[in-house]
């Protein structure tokens, strides 16, 4: 199976964010954290700091990519609220063919957050 890739912005920030680290890092740790309890899914899915994903309006972003699959960018996810339903669509994702995850599928609070779904890499 090929390998996946959860990339996450690091430099996103929510107008909420009152702490010391950009709200894009706190999101990486919290889906670091949860990942680690998914037995199967963290042997077949890699999260990938970036540092802009240029969703600056939209933050925060996260983006979903594997060779010969669709790729996703989301945006306006907010720390502590959609980090489970994150790794529930990337689980989606791994599981699909082609990597298309369709809007009834997906966990509800991301059926409104898709930014682009960019077309499978020709080789």
């Amino acid at each position: 199976m090929n390998k996946h890739f959860l990339y996450v912005c690091v430099k996103c920030n929510l107008e909420t964010n009152q702490g010391d680290e950009n709200s894009g890092v706190v999101l990486l740790g919290n889906l670091e954290h949860l990942l680690q309890q998914e037995a199967d899914l963290k042997n077949v899915l890699s999260l990938k700091p970036i540092s802009c994903m240029n969703a600056c309006k939209r933050s925060c972003s996260v983006g979903f990519a594997s060779k010969g699959k669709v790729s996703y960018l989301f945006g306006d996810l907010r720390t502590d609220e959609h980090e489970k339903e994150i790794l529930e669509c990337a689980s989606l994702y791994v599981s699909k063919l082609d990597g298309i995850v369709k809007k009834a599928e997906r966990p509800e609070s991301l059926k409104e957050n898709v930014l682009a779904r960019l077309p499978i890499l020709e080789e």
